[in-house]
């Protein structure tokens, strides 16, 4: 199955990011980045919605003496952030590198001057061209689904197909409670998975995503005239982007 993450590595290993140094926050490179965002203002809480990796070059912002605008940022979930050193930056105090490094909150430094637009541009065009791969892959599952389900031991035949496509578990949980899982140790979830739907089935609300035992499952109801009549179940690994499993 295809990988639809970009992580702020994936985006250092750009030529674009050549003059980049990272300056503390190592172990949050494998952060996802969902979109970039250029920040030139202390007033940006409204700004971001969170996934951003934030490109500035300081002005307006206080980067090297307030320690409140990386709480800030690390509230607003914010993937990591670069900073243009010049004028306005010119080192990253210790007393910050040790709170960004607790935090796994990346903090990378250009030390040349670089166009934010081309960089901007570059890793939104990478996010879009996922994004539509992503798309067209649950379609053509989709499709695939609707063939399986026409077929003997549809349902089977359908959670092979997710096991395969995944490499995960995958369940399907029936209003009878009945219960259909592949491969076959996905069984050791089924009593704990049938709990939480026999529980939640009455609300006819569920969760996206449940962690039971310490393990995350995606749930994707099956609504008919707006009743929830089964539920498939997947298994979530780390690996593979949450938004893909709820699109399906």
């Amino acid at each position: 199955m295809s990988s639809f993450n970009l992580t702020i590595n994936d985006a250092l290993n750009s030529d674009l990011f050549k003059s980049a140094r990272v300056l503390a926050g190592e172990k949050g490179l494998d952060k996802n980045i969902k979109w970039t965002h250029i920040i030139e203002t202390d007033d940006f809480d409204d700004l971001l919605n969170g996934g951003e990796l934030v490109l500035t070059t300081g002005t307006g912002l206080s980067l090297e003496s307030s320690l409140n605008t990386y709480e800030r940022l690390i509230d607003k979930h914010v993937a990591g952030i670069c900073i243009e050193i010049g004028h306005h930056f010119t080192k990253l105090p210790a007393e910050i590198k040790q709170f960004a490094d607790e935090h796994h909150f990346p903090v990378i430094a250009f030390e040349e001057v670089v166009k934010f637009v081309d960089i901007t541009q570059h890793l939104h065009t990478h996010i879009i061209d996922q994004h539509h791969q992503m798309l067209h892959e649950i379609s053509e599952l989709t499709q695939a689904f609707t063939e399986l389900s026409l077929s003997p031991n549809g349902i089977l035949k359908i959670l092979q197909k997710l096991n395969n496509q995944f490499q995960s578990y995958a369940l399907f949980m029936t209003d009878e409670a009945k219960a259909y899982y592949y491969p076959p140790e996905g069984k050791a979830f089924n009593e704990s998975l049938a709990s939480y739907v026999q529980n939640h089935r009455n609300a006819n609300v569920f969760e996206n995503i449940i962690t039971i035992d310490d393990k995350k499952f995606a749930l994707s109801p099956v609504n008919v005239v707006g009743q929830i009549w089964d539920i498939y179940v997947f298994r979530l690994l780390k690996h593979l982007q949450t938004n893909f499993y709820l699109l399906c």
